[in-house]
């Protein structure tokens, strides 16, 4: 599993289990230690990347798809 993908998870656990955004957020991020540092919840309460080359990434996977759906 991907280090995003781990985050992921254990933030939505905790949301199941009650936790409000931040709190749920900060037990994450704790468990995983240094790990999540390139991550951050966004404003839509999803996790998201503050990695240059993981949003690179993600805007060609999106090009690609552009491409391929011409």
């Amino acid at each position: 599993m991907s280090e995003r993908s781990d985050l992921d998870a254990r933030y939505n656990q905790h949301l199941i289990n009650g936790y409000t955004s931040q709190q749920a957020w900060d037990m994450a991020t704790s468990e995983l230690g240094t790990k999540s540092s390139h991550f951050t919840i966004g404003s839509d309460g999803e996790v998201e990347t503050t990695s240059l080359y993981d949003t690179e990434q993600a805007n060609i996977k999106a090009k690609q798809k552009e491409y391929d759906a011409w």
